[in-house]
């Protein structure tokens, strides 16, 4: 059995850090629900533009429970979700085969993250969701990168920055 030092921790450290993981959760959850619910206020119920994307769940844990990592800072949350999305715009109904598609999607994301310098992993969901999305979403096109794309990062970014400098 491997040695694993964060449970390790939570286990045998201080009383504080054993309850570090709450903190997290409870920071993940005011932070997603708020960035879920302001989307969903300037959004809508609308058919066309879901109010929430999946990715942002993942993006949750990182800028909530691993705020100090490279994949938790502002520019990559922000800009590898954009460009995920992007990129998958401009490969839809270029590609044929769906498989080859998502593939190409999140192949060419991660490629493009890491030559600007925002890798965030979650970003991958982003592009294959937009390729594999019903296509009454897809007709959205650009605009999904505003809504709900770049405003779930940015107001998830907000709430993940003020929950951190209130708590410490």
């Amino acid at each position: 059995m491997t040695h694993n030092p964060v449970s390790s921790s939570l286990l045998h450290g201080s009383l504080a850090a054993r309850f570090e993981w709450l903190r997290g959760a409870l920071g993940g959850l005011l932070g997603l629900a708020f960035a879920a619910g302001v989307s969903h206020w300037l959004i809508g119920d609308s058919r066309a533009l879901p109010w929430l994307i999946a990715p942002m769940g993942a993006s949750t844990v990182l800028l909530f429970a691993v705020p100090a990592s490279p994949f938790s800072q502002p520019w990559p949350v922000l800009g590898s979700h954009v460009i995920a999305g992007a990129t998958a715009l401009l490969l839809l109904g270029r590609v044929s085969d769906p498989a080859l598609a998502v593939g190409l999607a999140v192949a060419l994301s991660m490629a493009a993250m890491s030559l600007l310098g925002c890798l965030h992993p979650p970003a991958g969901g982003t592009a294959a969701l937009v390729i594999m999305a019903d296509p009454e979403l897809t007709a959205a096109g650009w605009q999904l990168l505003a809504m709900p794309i770049a405003l779930n990062a940015v107001l998830l970014i907000f709430a993940a920055v003020v929950f951190h400098r209130l708590t410490g």
